[in-house]
This record gives structure tokens, C-alpha cells and sequence, in this order.
């Protein structure tokens, strides 16, 4: 049986030891899931919850976080379309007056693009707080520089 937490798919279940999408598709083949690589890593993709499950977690957690430190916050996910600019951070939220960008990838798939990479740090030079999540507590570093800058 697959020791697998596809909400959290690079840890194993019961030892939190990290484990790569290349692992994990050996195990899916090793349990007789999958014939080969492809089909394994097919199998994966089909259980791992969608990038907006991501998205949406880690907007509650900032919006949570917020309101626990009574900052004010206004928090939106960033719509793609023909007339947007390519490369915005799928959230965008101002809290306490500043700008926090946060790109969330899916676990064991997502890579930022090169396009991304230059949003996050556009934002960065112009002195809000951007960067790459995937789970809620990968906020941390980003929400404690955006902390350090509202108190200034």
C-alpha cells in the first residue's frame, strides 16, 4: 500500500522523510499502480490536488494571519487573460500597507517560469515582499519580511 498524503505528496506519510516525484512514481510502480514512469507519474498528477487547492489555502492563512496581528488586508487572486501582464503572482494582497506577492506551485510539479521569477523580484526591488510557496507554512519567511516592513 501507497504511504502517500496527496494533500502533501513530497513527504512520506508516516515518516515525513522528503521524497522527489521520481521516487514516488518508483513506489507507485513497485506497488503495481503503473507499468512505467510515464503511467505512474500520469497516476500521480491525477491524485495530487490542483494548484488553486494551494491558492486557496494560503490565502485563508494569510488573511488568518492578518487579522491576528490587526493588520489591515485586502487579498485577491490575480486573473490571467489576454490583457493582463504575464508573469503576476497567482495572490496578491497588501497588509498593512504592503505588498505581498506569492506564487504558489503545485507540489512535485510546479516550476516557476522565467517570467515569474521576474515579477517576484520586480516586487522585491520595489520594496514589497514576493516569493514561491506551495504549503501554508512556506509563507513564513515572506510574512516575517513583510512583518519587519509594516513596523518600520
Amino acid at each position: 500500500m501507497l504511504d502517500v498524503n496527496w494533500a502533501r505528496p513530497d513527504r512520506v506519510k508516516s515518516s515525513g522523510a522528503s521524497q522527489t516525484l521520481d521516487m514516488l512514481a518508483l513506489d507507485v510502480i513497485r506497488e503495481g499502480y503503473a507499468d512505467s514512469k510515464a503511467e505512474a507519474v500520469k497516476y500521480i498528477r491525477q491524485r495530487v490536488p490542483a494548484e488553486s487547492k494551494y491558492q486557496k489555502d494560503i490565502m485563508k492563512e494569510i488573511k488568518k494571519r492578518a487579522a491576528k496581528e490587526d493588520l489591515p488586508c485586502v487579498i485577491w487572486k490575480a486573473a490571467q487573460g489576454p490583457y493582463s501582464r504575464s508573469g503576476v503572482s497567482d495572490i496578491i494582497a497588501l497588509v498593512g500597507g504592503v505588498m505581498l506577492a506569492v506564487e504558489v506551485k503545485r507540489p512535485l510539479f510546479g516550476e516557476p517560469s522565467e517570467l515569474q521569477r521576474g515579477f517576484v523580484r520586480d516586487v522585491n526591488l520595489a520594496g514589497g515582499v514576493a516569493g514561491f510557496c506551495t504549503y501554508t507554512e512556506d509563507i513564513d519567511p515572506l510574512w516575517e519580511l513583510m512583518l519587519g516592513k509594516v513596523r518600520r
